[in-house]
């Protein structure tokens, strides 16, 4: 597995880059701070972003719509809290069907298009 670590603190790295040389199927191939890290990524072929948490989540969906196999782990800021983004097929159940729930159905936002409604509300 390849790992990108990147706008993180120096502590979180240092701490995050020693964990990671002592796992044999971990290849961790760039600490960065400032990176471009769509272009890290696309030419490292990294597996995983390991950074920092932001209110901000579109740089992190845009970056899992251009390279959906890669999976990002954000850091919240004292170290204790993180969350894993990653695509991967989603299905829900219509139910039975119905015009309105088509309807409903056809005019649901894509999860990009809810997070950029909510930050203008």
């Amino acid at each position: 597995m390849r790992v990108i670590i990147a706008d993180l603190p120096p502590l979180f790295s240092d701490i995050l880059a020693r964990v990671t040389s002592a796992e044999p199927d971990i290849d961790l191939i760039e600490i960065s701070q400032d990176c471009d890290l769509a272009e890290s990524v696309r030419r490292s072929r990294a597996d995983v972003v390991v950074t920092a948490a932001s209110q901000d989540c579109g740089p992190v969906v845009t970056l899992l719509e251009t390279y959906p196999h890669l999976r990002v782990i954000a850091i919240g800021e004292r170290g204790r809290t993180g969350w894993l983004w990653e695509l991967r097929p989603h299905r829900e159940s219509l139910g039975e069907l119905t015009v309105a729930g088509l309807n409903h159905a056809l005019r649901r936002p894509r999860v990009r298009d809810a997070i950029s409604l909510s930050k203008q509300e």
